[in-house]
Order: structure tokens, then sequence, then C-alpha cells
């Protein structure tokens, strides 16, 4: 029980820090196309307030990491999830704004797609970690080897 458990973690933990690069990674990307190309509506399209949003997901996403690692409580592990699926529907949202304007397939979608499948990836096996938990406390413990008890 105790191995499934630390192979839950570590995907949970493997999929938020993907997460966090691919976020880091838009941003990176923005800059650059706005210094390669000399064309600051790059850069605006981060902007400051683009630039604390994404630094907030980013915090957000650290504690989902570090609740994830350390947590043993079932209220951290909703807390997990409900930080993976704010942060997936956040950039999901941004997507959809996107191609309401017009957009059209550029780096930044597939960082967006990869970013989705990861959000989904981390969720998946974080509702398992929860489920985990759950039936793992509602079980009585196997007292058959035990000498104590027979």
């Amino acid at each position: 029980m105790i191995l499934k458990e630390t192979k839950l973690r570590i995907t949970i933990i493997v999929g938020l820090i993907s997460m966090a690069v691919i976020q880091m990674m838009m941003n990176i990307t923005d800059t650059v196309e706005a210094f390669l190309y000399s064309d600051p509506s790059f850069a605006e399209h981060l902007g400051m307030r683009g630039l604390w949003v994404t630094s907030m997901l980013i915090v957000v996403n650290i504690v989902a990491l570090l609740l994830t690692s350390s947590a043993k409580k079932k209220w951290a592990r909703f807390v997990v999830i409900f930080i993976i699926a704010f942060i997936s529907g956040f950039i999901l949202f941004h997507q959809v704004l996107h191609i309401i304007e017009g957009d059209t397939f550029d780096i930044h979608l597939i960082f967006e797609l990869l970013h989705h499948a990861c959000g989904v990836w981390a969720i998946i096996n974080a509702i398992k970690w929860l489920r985990m938990e759950t039936e793992h406390g509602n079980e009585k413990p196997d007292h058959s080897g035990d000498e104590t008890y027979n």
C-alpha cells in the first residue's frame, strides 16, 4: 500500500512540475518572440498583469507540490485536486479566448495542449490517491497473522 501511494505521489508531482515548466516556457516564448521580431505586441500579450497571473499560478502549483509530497490528510488531497483543476481550467479558458480572437496554430497551442494532458494525468492520479486513502481509511486492520489477536 505504501509503495502504491508513493508511486501516485511521484506521478502527481511529475504532472505538477511539468505543468509549471510548460507555463514558464510559454512566458519565455513570448519574451523571445518579442526580441526576435522586434515586436512589442508579443511582450504586451504577457504584460505585467499576465506575468503576475502566471507567477501566481506557479506559486499555487508549488503549494500543491508541497501538499502532495508531505500531506497525509484527506482535506489536503482534495486541495491538491482543486488546485490542479483550477490551474488546468484557467489555461483552458485562456486557450479558448485565443481561439475566439482568431489566433492560429502556434507554439502556444502546442504548449497549452501539453499542459492540458499533464493536468488531466495529474488529476486522474490525484483522484486515485484520494480514493486510496478513503478505501484504506475504511478498512479494518488485518490481525490474522498477529499472535496477540489469535
